[in-house]
């Protein structure tokens, strides 16, 4: 009887001390809140962190692809981490039920390289349950030039007209509605050269 009286002295101890851990290990619920962590964990360069933001089936799609579900949004986030990502918002976000949209200024590496970072950017997140079910991110048309300009015609940017409408992504994913992989391909990605 003793043992198990110390066993549930330990027991609410444990559950005391979990209670009252900073707000900062609690997961946050609200959109904006959400996007914020994810943003700070980003910076830092924490992937699980960034990535527990996610929800398991999360789509993320960039002017360069289209990444699904965690495996693939992991290797993602590991990749921008490897750049030395740095993404630094700018002006108020807007916040329209479980939607977020904000501008940013994005740095990799490779950018910085190239002489044109930051990049400006207009990201957009809807946030169900305290997790990221979608999140598009586009350049604006003046980063876009900026970076095609540098790259010396290695990027096709001739739909970033079509990325302004951040419809297509947001809609497809949505509700478990499947990809329209031959719409994916067709968008602004990354190209090893003119030709292709």
């Amino acid at each position: 009887m003793l043992k198990s009286f110390r066993i549930a002295i330990l027991g609410a101890a444990l559950f005391l001390s979990a209670s009252s851990l900073p707000a900062a290990y609690a997961q946050p619920t609200d959109p904006l809140s959400v996007v914020t962590a994810s943003e700070t964990a980003v910076n830092a360069h924490d992937v699980e962190a960034a990535l527990a933001l996610f929800a398991d089936d999360a789509v993320v799609k960039t002017p360069f692809n289209v990444y699904v579900g965690r495996d693939q949004i992991r290797r993602f986030l590991q990749g921008a981490v490897a750049q030395n990502v740095q993404d630094e918002p700018f002006g108020s976000p807007r916040v329209a039920g479980d939607t977020v949209n904000w501008a940013g200024k994005v740095s990799y590496d490779e950018w910085r390289k190239l002489g044109v970072a930051p990049l400006e950017t207009l990201t957009e997140a809807v946030v169900q349950g305290g997790k990221i079910r979608t999140l598009s991110a586009e350049f604006t048309p003046e980063a876009a030039e900026r970076l095609q300009a540098a790259l010396s015609g290695h990027i096709d940017v001739s739909a970033r007209e079509e990325f302004s409408t951040r419809r297509d992504s947001i809609e497809a994913h949505v509700g478990n509605v499947p990809i329209d992989d031959e719409a994916l391909a067709q968008k602004g990605r990354f190209r090893k050269g003119k030709e292709d």
